[in-house]
């Protein structure tokens, strides 16, 4: 029973309590009638709602509360206009923003600042304040024109009120407003004088802004000169300032000026407007009495008195505290002066310390130089003496005139990696057969070139001394001498040479060749013959001893012959431009060999010779490069 009484009270108090409400409703929508939502809503300043989907919202209100304001807010739109139609339902009206931009002039085109301007006709559009050139933005909803309806309207400026206007010179949706004044009507002297008092405020008003433009360069310039380096600019920099300042005080002297010639022409057309007084008073006294006339006139006088009086005032007090600020800016800008003297002064000494480091580094640079000019010369005459020592293995090469007698046709591609090479040929006529070696011996360069001089040694001592003319007996001893120099070394397996030796005897047409690690080709009919050697090097003692054995074979007059190093397959180098780096191989040398052995054996070593030379583009050469090609 008494569960029932509380939810019967509680009823009650509910049902009282919404009757003792008001509910403000209704739509958000844009400019064509389509529903927003989303849109934050805000009813005489109080909490904020969110419209649903149907752009609706719904608020509650004391009894008897008046609908006096509507905010509305979302990103990209702009409250446009609200009202309440027949049914009491609230329609607030949005749609995007636009910005439209003008300048503030007096009647005599200087910048009016800090005045307020508005657009009328849109709620919820604050007022904007112009900067100090007089330029303002409004932003405004994108169907808004100014005209009749929204007008502009100028806050602040004279009497504090609205102030009519015109636009002059409207170009790109930027309006140039001209506000009339509405404080003197009675006079268009007055009027006048009234602008002119106007605008030498605004000048006075334009020079303190020039003041405060100087104040923020010199703040500029003292966070600069923290980091400068050059005396004689700061200097400079310092009497640029001096001289502003200057100007900044001409250019008020000016305004004094002006504000005592001002005063001068109020004082001169207080004198003319008595004259006129004292015409119209003649006019008056046909129906006036003399009394009443002066009475009037003295009271007028007595105005006019009072405000020129207090114009003067003003003008003078004002002056007075431009002066005093002037003042206390000249001796801030004294001692900042002083603090830049100061500053100047460490930097001078800054200057001298780093003249001495300067002479410091300048010795250090002359033995550096002379350094470099030591080692220039050591290495020049390292590079002459391997020069010279190229000049003597060249003169142990076979010469053109014992070729050209020993081979019908031939070419030679000797080219070093380094001034000195690692490769050599060697050949020897003993009777009826000719004796054709080609070797690569290990590495390159200086190393490779005292090895070809053994090996050539040890050659010429096997074949011309022993009188030996078998291609394997010659390497199966040309092996146990190698390995013999070296036996004194351990870890030496890399010390030696690969070697390709050919005997042709020339009275039967018959040939024999043994080669360690390097082939003889064999071109007859466009046919490639391969005779391999030992896969074995010579001075190599890791495999143990084997005996080197020949190949033989016959020949004709048509057939050529190539034997060669490594130096070409191992190049590296690029089949195209999107291709990666790798090397020539054996394979491609044979195909070009194969394709090109029917050219001009001359030909061959040129053409050969740009193949490989546009194959490795901008690399550097691997390694000795070696081919020996011919006919018999």
């Amino acid at each position: 029973m008494k569960k029932i009484t509380l939810v019967i009270v509680f009823s009650f108090l509910s049902w009282n309590i919404l009757l003792a409400q008001e509910i403000f409703k209704g739509k958000v929508i844009d400019i064509v009638g389509k529903n927003i939502p989303d849109v934050k809503i805000s009813v005489n300043n109080k909490e904020i709602k969110l419209s649903n989907n149907e752009g609706e919202f719904k608020f509650f209100a004391d009894k008897n509360e008046i609908l006096n304001s509507i905010d509305a807010y979302k990103d990209g739109l702009i409250l446009l206009d609200w009202n309440q139609n027949n049914n009491g339902d609230i329609i607030v009206t949005m749609a995007p923003p636009a910005t439209i931009k003008g300048k503030v002039l007096s009647l005599y085109k200087t910048p009016l600042a800090n005045v307020k301007v508005i657009l009328t006709g849109i709620p919820a559009l604050s007022a904007v304040t112009t900067n100090e050139d007089g330029e303002f933005s409004l932003k405004i909803p994108q169907t808004v024109v100014p005209n009749q309806k929204y007008r502009f309207l100028i806050l602040g400026y004279a009497s504090g009120g609205g102030e009519e206007f015109k636009i002059d010179n409207l170009q790109n949706n930027f309006y140039t407003l001209i506000p009339r004044t509405s404080l003197l009507n009675n006079s268009k002297d007055t009027l006048q004088n009234d602008e002119r008092k106007r605008a030498i405020l605004n000048e006075r008003q334009y020079f303190l802004l020039q003041r405060q433009s100087l104040e923020k360069r010199l703040r500029q310039l003292q966070k600069r000169y923290k980091d400068v380096k050059n005396p004689e600019k700061l200097e400079n920099d310092i009497q640029k300032i001096e001289n502003l300042l200057t100007e900044n005080k001409k250019a008020l002297a000016v305004v004094q000026d002006k504000a005592e010639g001002t005063i001068t022409e109020l004082l001169d057309i207080v004198s003319q407007t008595e004259k006129k007084e004292k015409e119209a008073s003649e006019k008056l006294n046909k129906t006036r009495s003399a009394a009443e006339l002066q009475k009037t006139i003295a009271q007028r006088n007595i105005t006019i008195f009072i405000i020129i009086s207090i114009s003067a005032v003003i003008i003078v007090l004002t002056l007075i505290l431009n002066l005093r600020k002037i003042r206390k800016q000249s001796r801030f800008l004294n001692e900042k002066l002083g603090e830049i003297k100061e500053t100047n002064e460490v930097l001078i000494g800054t200057n001298e310390v780093l003249k001495q480091a300067t002479i410091i580094l300048d010795k250090k640079n002359v033995e550096i130089q002379s350094q470099k000019k030591n080692l220039e010369d050591f290495n020049k005459n390292i590079t002459d003496s391997i020069r010279y020592a190229q000049t003597i293995q060249n003169s142990l090469l076979p010469d053109n005139e014992d070729l050209q007698n020993l081979f019908k046709e031939y070419f030679v591609w000797y080219q070093a990696r380094d001034i000195v090479s690692g490769d050599f040929y060697w050949c020897h006529k003993e009777g009826n057969k000719v004796l054709l070696a080609v070797a690569d011996c290990t590495g390159h360069g200086v190393p490779g070139a005292f090895m070809t001089m053994m090996a050539m040694a040890l050659l010429n001592e096997i074949i011309r001394e022993q009188h030996i003319d078998n291609p394997a007996e010659i390497l199966t001893l040309l092996h146990k001498r190698v390995v013999s120099a070296f036996k004194h070394q351990t870890n030496r397996d890399g010390d030696g040479l690969d070697i390709g030796l050919i005997a042709f005897d020339l009275s039967t047409k018959k040939g024999e060749f043994a080669g360690a690690k390097i082939p003889l080709y064999i071109i007859k009919n466009n046919q490639l013959t391969i005779l391999k050697g030992l896969n074995m090097s010579i001075g190599s003692t890791l495999r143990g001893t084997k005996i080197f054995e020949n190949q033989s074979f016959t020949f004709e007059e048509n057939e050529i012959f190539y034997i060669c190093s490594d130096g070409v397959q191992d190049q590296l180098g690029y089949a195209n431009k999107q291709a990666p780096r790798r090397k020539f191989m054996k394979t491609q040398l044979m195909d070009w060999l194969i394709n090109n052995h029917h050219l001009d054996i001359k030909i061959q070593k040129e053409k050969l010779s740009a193949e490989v030379t546009k194959w490795k583009s901008k690399l550097p050469q691997t390694d000795d490069i070696l081919l020996f090609g011919f006919r018999l």
